[in-house]
C-alpha cells in the first residue's frame, strides 16, 4: 500500500512538471524561433562561441546583456555535448529549465509545510501561472534567474537547519547573480521580506538571525559589487533609475531599511495591540472565506473596467474587451490567493511564504506609484505568481474544509459527491482556463507578437550574402536584433513614421539616417509587422495599414527578395520581404522638385 501511494505521488509530481514543460515549450515548437529580445542573446552567445571568452563586446541595442552569461554558458554547453545548432539548443532548452521551476517551487513548500497535498497543488498552480508562464517560456537570462532564485530559496531554507547546504547555497546565489540582474532585485527583497516578517510574526533565536542577516549581507554585497565592478551598466543605470537615488545612496538606504524593520520590528512584536488587532484581521479573513474570495473576483474585475479607458501605469496599453474576458481564470486564481493569504502565517515555516508575497507586493505598489520604468510593475507580477501559487494552494484546501461543513445538504442535491471530487474539480478547472488563456492573454492587447518564422531568417540570410558593412536595414526592433546578431547594421527601435506613413517623403529624414544609424538601404518586413504589430520598444509600438504597407511596392523601394511558408493547401502561412532603397530616384525626385 505505501509503495502505492509512494508511486501515485511521483506519478503526480512529474505529470505536473510535464505540463509545466509543455505548456512553455509550445512557443518554441510551433515557431521557427520565439522571443523579441532572442536576436540579442543569440548575438552574444555566437560572439562568446567565436571569441571563446566569457564577456564579450557588445554594441548592440540596450547595454548589460553581455554581463549576464548563464544562459549564453548553458546553451553553448548544450550545443557542445548534443551537436544541436546554437539557435535550437538556446530555445528548447530555456523552457525546460523554467518548467523545472515547478519542481524547486514543489520541494519548497513540502519544507515549509511537509504537507504533499499542498506542495502539490502549489506546484500546479505555478505550472500554468500565466505570468509566470510566458515569461519563463522564453529563452532569456530572465528564465534562467528564476531557476536560480527558486534553487537559492530551497537552499536557504535548508540551510537553516543544515549548515552543510552553505556552499551549495553560495553557489546556487553566485550563478543567480551571474544570470539576471533583475531576478536578483527579487531574490535580495525577497531574503530580506522573510526574514524581517518572521521576526515580526515569532520569537526567532539570536543564532538563527545572526545565520540569516549573515547571509543577506553577504549575498547583497556580493550583488553589488558585481554590479559596480563588473556589469556597470546596471549599477550606474539600473540602480540609479529605480530609485532616482546615486547608486550608493540606494544601497545605503537598502541596508539603512532593512536594519531599521529589524528594529521596529522588534518594538513592534511587544505590542499586545498591534498582534491582537492583527490577529482580529487575520480571524475574520479566515472565517468570512467566501466572502474574501467573491469580493477579491469583484474587486480585481472592477479595477480592470477604467483601464479600458486608460492606459496601465507605467505601460503604453488599454485593457480591452476581450483582455477583460481572457483574464478570468487568472482573477480566479488570484481570488484564491488573497483568501488564502491568512494560512500563511500559521507556523514560523509558513511565515516564509507571507513574507515573500507581502515584500513584493509593496516593491509592486513603489513602482505603481511611481509609474517605473526601470522596476516595470508588470514584471512584478511574474515574481508575484510564484508566492501567489502557494496562497492559492491553501485557498483552494480551505474550500474543502468548507464543502465538508455543508456536506449533508449538498448530497440531499447530488448523492454521489464527494469533497475530494470537488475540490479536485476546483483546481482541475483552475489549471485547464489558466494554461488556455496564457498566451492569447498576452497578445489580446496587440502591443507585442515575439514570432520568428523560418521566412524571416532566410531573408536574414539573403540580406547577409548581398550586403556589407556600410548597408544599413530598417526593421522592427525584433528582427533588428537578429539583423545585428548576424553582423550587420539595423535601426532597431530609431524607425517609426517609416512604417505608419503613407508617403515615403514623409519618411525620408528616418531613411537618410541619424546619429544611431547610417542611410537606410534595405527594408526588411515580415506578416507580424505587417498584420499584427511593429515593436520598437515597451512604450512605443506602431501598426501598419494598407495604405502604409502598400507604399513599399511602389518607387523609390524595389521588392528584391520574397521567401513565403505555406500550408497544405498552398495557403500562405508566414512571410517576409526585402526591399532595396532606391537612392538614385529620391536624389533625382529631389532635383526635380528644387528647380
Amino acid at each position: 500500500m505505501g509503495k502505492k501511494v509512494i508511486g501515485n505521488r511521483v506519478y503526480a509530481i512529474l505529470l505536473v512538471l510535464t505540463l509545466a514543460i509543455l505548456i512553455r515549450s509550445l512557443p518554441a515548437w510551433t515557431n521557427a524561433a520565439w522571443g523579441g529580445d532572442l536576436g540579442i542573446y543569440f548575438g552574444i552567445a555566437s560572439r562568446m562561441l567565436e571569441s571563446k571568452e566569457i564577456f564579450v563586446n557588445y554594441d548592440g541595442w540596450g547595454n548589460s546583456y553581455q554581463y549576464f552569461p548563464m544562459l549564453y554558458i548553458i546553451s553553448l554547453a548544450i550545443h557542445t555535448i548534443t551537436g544541436l545548432d546554437l539557435m535550437t539548443a538556446m530555445v528548447k532548452f530555456a523552457p525546460i529549465l523554467g518548467g523545472l521551476t515547478v519542481l524547486i517551487f514543489y520541494f519548497i513548500i513540502m519544507e515549509l509545510t511537509r504537507n504533499r497535498k499542498i506542495a502539490l497543488t502549489s506546484s500546479a498552480l505555478l505550472a500554468v501561472a500565466p505570468f509566470h508562464v510566458y515569461q519563463t517560456s522564453h529563452a532569456a537570462p530572465l528564465t534562467v534567474g528564476h531557476f536560480f532564485m527558486l534553487l537559492s530559496i530551497l537552499f536557504f531554507i535548508k540551510y537553516r537547519e543544515n549548515r552543510k547546504f552553505f556552499p551549495l547555497l553560495l553557489l546556487s546565489t553566485f550563478l543567480l547573480i551571474l544570470s539576471h540582474h533583475l531576478t536578483t532585485y527579487f531574490y535580495l527583497i525577497t531574503i530580506a521580506g522573510m526574514i524581517v516578517w518572521r521576526n515580526f510574526k515569532f520569537n526567532i533565536s539570536r543564532r538563527e538571525n545572526i545565520h540569516d542577516i549573515v547571509y543577506f549581507v553577504t549575498t547583497s554585497v556580493l550583488a553589488f559589487s558585481y554590479w559596480r565592478f563588473i556589469a556597470k551598466p546596471v549599477y550606474f543605470s539600473f540602480m540609479r533609475s529605480g530609485m532616482g537615488l546615486e547608486p550608493w545612496q540606494t544601497i545605503l538606504l537598502y541596508f539603512s531599511l532593512f536594519f531599521t524593520s529589524m528594529l521596529v520590528v522588534k518594538k513592534l512584536k511587544k505590542s499586545r495591540n498591534i498582534h491582537r488587532i492583527l490577529s482580529g484581521i487575520s480571524m475574520r479573513w479566515c472565517q468570512n472565506f467566501t466572502k474574501v474570495l467573491l469580493l477579491s473576483f469583484t474587486a480585481i474585475v472592477s479595477l480592470e473596467i477604467p483601464f479600458l479607458f486608460f492606459k496601465i501605469p507605467a505601460t503604453n496599453v488599454k485593457m480591452n474587451l476581450m483582455a477583460i474576458l481572457l483574464s478570468i481564470p487568472i482573477i480566479a486564481f488570484s481570488s484564491f490567493a488573497a483568501a488564502g493569504i491568512p494560512f500563511l502565517s500559521l507556523s514560523k515555516k509558513r511565515s516564509f511564504l507571507q513574507g515573500w508575497l507581502l515584500v513584493i507586493s509593496l516593491s509592486l505598489l513603489y513602482a505603481l506609484f511611481t509609474e517605473n520604468t526601470t522596476l516595470y510593475p508588470d514584471r512584478h507580477i511574474e515574481y508575484l505568481m510564484v508566492p501567489m501559487s502557494a496562497s492559492a494552494a491553501f485557498g483552494i484546501v480551505e474550500i474543502e474544509k468548507r464543502i465538508e461543513i455543508d456536506f449533508q445538504t449538498l448530497r440531499k442535491k447530488f448523492r454521489h459527491i464527494s469533497t475530494d471530487v470537488a475540490v479536485i474539480s476546483i483546481l482541475v478547472a483552475i489549471i485547464l482556463s489558466n494554461a488556455f488563456v496564457v498566451y492569447p492573454a498576452r497578445y489580446s492587447f496587440g502591443n507585442l507578437d515575439e514570432r520568428f518564422s523560418d521566412a524571416c531568417f532566410s531573408a536574414i540570410e539573403w540580406l547577409k550574402e548581398h550586403t556589407n558593412s556600410s548597408d544599413t536595414i530598417a526593421t522592427d526592433l525584433r528582427l533588428s536584433d537578429f539583423v545585428w546578431a548576424y553582423g550587420m547594421n539595423a535601426t532597431f527601435d530609431k524607425t517609426n513614421i517609416t512604417w505608419s506613413c503613407t508617403d515615403w517623403r514623409n519618411c525620408l529624414d528616418e531613411l537618410r539616417g541619424n546619429e544611431n544609424y547610417s542611410k537606410v538601404t534595405y527594408i526588411l518586413i515580415d506578416d507580424v509587422m505587417r498584420n499584427s504589430v511593429v515593436y520598437l520598444n515597451v512604450d512605443l509600438q506602431v501598426y501598419m495599414t494598407n495604405e502604409s504597407y502598400e507604399k513599399f511596392l511602389r518607387e523609390p523601394f524595389e521588392l528584391v527578395y520574397r521567401n513565403a511558408t505555406i500550408d497544405s493547401s498552398g495557403e500562405e502561412i508566414h512571410w517576409a520581404e526585402v526591399y532595396r532603397v532606391n537612392w538614385t530616384y529620391i536624389e533625382e525626385f529631389e532635383e526635380r522638385t528644387s528647380s
